[in-house]
């Protein structure tokens, strides 16, 4: 009898969400403007790793593109932390969707301040009378007076509800932050 089969498939990935959080944990430390700067962008890219990532891990990897279309690069990290874990639930993959809470509301702040940061808004001049659409993001002070670690303490929040609400393990990276004390609340 001759058997038949197919040639394997190797996938190779490589995680980038776990050493983005370092970096904003890093940064958490540290004193001033320039560490809460980092902190906000480390803090964001954090999160658009981690979707993808937690996502990749849970479904087979040929319907990866069915969550993450190739070259989509409009689709904002708003809309992908509503969308994939809506998706994921409805196709039966995890227990539930997060709701949008507290944790949500400031990690759209966040991003409006990595935006701003990024797109240069935050360069912004400002002088009395403006209206509020030409005003710098972050606001003019704002990382100065910024607590450290609320950029890191946002990610973590958001990440935890997300792992409860859909009943899958917090990424090793983050229990090993979390078991060393790390703020899971600035």
């Amino acid at each position: 009898m001759l058997a038949m089969g197919h040639a394997p498939t190797i996938w190779q990935h490589a995680n980038f969400a776990g050493l983005w959080f370092a970096d904003s944990v890093r940064e958490s430390t540290a004193p001033g403007q320039d560490a809460r700067r980092r902190e906000i962008l480390f803090a964001v890219a954090t999160v658009e790793s981690f979707i993808f990532e937690w996502a990749r891990n849970l479904v087979p990897l040929d319907s990866v593109e069915s969550y993450f279309p190739a070259g989509d690069y409009n689709t904002s990290i708003k809309d992908r932390w509503k969308q994939v874990p809506k998706q994921l639930f409805k196709n039966g993959i995890t227990k539930g969707v997060p709701a949008l809470g507290q944790a949500w509301t400031e990690f759209l702040s966040l991003i409006d301040y990595r935006n701003g940061l990024l797109h240069a808004r935050a360069s912004r001049p400002q002088t009395g009378g403006m209206d509020a659409g030409s005003l710098p993001v972050p606001p003019l002070g704002a990382l100065e007076n910024m607590q450290p670690s609320w950029p890191t303490g946002v990610v973590v929040r958001l990440i935890v509800d997300l792992m409860g609400a859909a009943k899958t393990p917090i990424p090793n990276w983050l229990q090993a932050h979390l078991a060393a004390g790390g703020a899971s609340r600035p």
